[in-house]
């Protein structure tokens, strides 16, 4: 199915706005313990790693989706859809060492990846989709959009797959 400019542009928020909400609770748990690590007390990680699992398995859902061959996304939009995908697998494997720290100094000493490609990537594809820049305003209502899109192209797919086994009459 190609895709219409509105109908990418609706597809897009649902790659990022779960995700960039799954950031930002990394962020607020990191936050949330960093006085205690800096005044030598102790920090609890669990809500870091809590975040981490969450942030992890809607990269990968977002990774599936864009990788879903039944849409033809904007031929303008494509290559930085690509950028896009690479920025997420770096993001995965920073997630997992963070769901893998043993204690917070563990994971606040993963190297986060470089964003500067992704976040570029991110910024041309709302331009020529006719998005607002504004990552938050954009989102709103779309916390859990990925999950919704990603269900739908699992039940799309098993029903296509159903007409593979039967026989043709």
């Amino acid at each position: 199915m190609v895709l219409s400019k509105e109908q990418a542009a609706d597809r897009y928020l649902g790659l990022v706005c779960q995700r960039n909400a799954a950031n930002a609770r990394i962020g607020n748990a990191f936050d949330a313990q960093l006085g205690a690590f800096q005044s030598g007390g102790t920090a609890d990680v669990t809500d870091v790693k809590a975040a981490a699992v969450e942030a992890q398995r809607v990269n990968r859902l977002a990774i599936e989706l864009i990788d879903d061959e039944y849409f033809t996304w904007p031929d303008k939009v494509r290559p930085q859809l690509q950028i896009l995908r690479q920025s997420l697998m770096a993001f995965l494997s920073y997630e997992d060492g963070l769901v893998n720290s043993s204690d917070f100094a563990s994971a606040a000493s993963q190297q986060v990846p470089d964003a500067e490609a992704g976040a570029a990537a991110a910024q041309e594809i709302r331009y020529q989709l006719g998005l607002p820049a504004d990552t938050t305003a954009s989102c709103v209502g779309k916390e859990t959009y990925t999950d919704t899109l990603h269900a739908a192209m699992v039940e799309r797919n098993e029903y296509l797959a159903s007409f593979k086994d039967k026989p043709s009459k």
